[in-house]
């Protein structure tokens, strides 16, 4: 894989977390001073999948201009040569804590995001450049003047897969 530095040894390839939107797997190298590296990808198949995985990627080297000790740091995408149909998304692997953030570190976090981002916005506007997923949903972030109207449509994307699966509950204000 080009994505993984030059003259490095695979070590090993185990599969990690579930996912239900793709296989994934923990991928450890030796690089080339004998250096250990370990590496997160992430795979899915058909366009949806390819859209996935450059989502993922798009996303999270946004997230980590701007918050890079809070996110892996990304590495790549792309679709296999020899598989045309399945894509792939890698970044450093990072050991998951079974633990939820307080709220007051969590909120720390996200109001630290949003201070760095703020007024970097390439189009002056909230959205994003490509489609990102939540699991396998994909996530309407058209760019939009207005913070508000944003959210709308995010979560009325969110709704609308929703009742694709699962039918439109009735009765509900």
């Amino acid at each position: 894989m080009t994505e993984f530095p030059p003259d490095c040894k695979v070590l090993s390839v185990t599969p990690s977390a579930q996912s239900v939107s793709g296989a994934t797997v923990k991928i450890v190298v030796q690089l080339k001073d004998g250096t250990i590296a370990e590496y997160f990808k992430k795979e899915a198949s058909g366009i949806a999948g390819e859209d996935m995985m450059r989502g993922a990627f798009e996303g999270e080297q946004a997230l980590y201009t701007f918050a890079p000790n809070r996110v892996p740091k990304p590495i790549g995408w792309g679709t296999y040569l020899n598989n045309p149909d399945t894509h792939f998304y890698i970044c450093e692997f990072v050991e998951m804590k079974d633990k939820l953030p307080g709220a007051r570190e969590w909120a720390t976090a996200v109001s630290g995001l949003h201070l760095s981002s703020m007024g970097k916005s390439p189009m002056g506007q909230f959205g994003f450049r490509v489609p990102t997923h939540l699991a396998n949903v994909p996530i309407d972030n058209t760019w939009n003047t207005s913070w508000e109207s944003f959210w709308r449509q995010q979560m009325k994307s969110l709704f609308d897969q929703d009742d694709r699966i699962h039918g439109t509950v009735t009765g509900c204000a």
